[in-house]
């Protein structure tokens, strides 16, 4: 006889602060969680409950995926992971990015960006 067992649906969504993947998968009725350092532009708190019932944590994905630089934790509990880490500096693909004064200038950016985010270099 056939067994039907109803999985309850968790995704883990990293590097998402648009909420445009996590709102999607919430429609469809999956939980969701996405994490991102930034907060939420989606919804006015930024972190936290989103209006329709899924979260946003602010914090580095790295913190809740891996135990040091070499080990990857298990994702417990979701059945689904999405990371979609900004791709500029992932590949060697752009090797050229590292020699352009724009790319240089976003870098220096973004490493300030994470700084406000993360309270790093911060004097009180």
């Amino acid at each position: 006889f056939p067994v039907t067992i109803k999985m309850h649906k968790r995704a883990l969504i990293g590097c998402e602060r648009s909420g445009a993947i996590r709102n999607a998968l919430t429609e469809k009725g999956w939980s969701v969680v996405s994490i991102d350092i930034l907060p939420a532009t989606d919804f006015e708190r930024g972190e936290g409950v989103a209006p329709n019932g899924s979260y946003h944590i602010r914090g580095d994905i790295l913190d809740f995926i891996c135990d040091g630089p070499t080990k990857f934790l298990p994702v417990m509990g979701f059945n689904l992971a999405i990371f979609h880490p900004p791709c500029t500096y992932l590949t060697n693909s752009a090797e050229w990015a590292y020699k352009d004064e724009q790319t240089k200038k976003n870098k220096r950016r973004n490493a300030d960006r994470r700084s406000a985010a993360t309270g790093a270099g911060r004097s009180d």
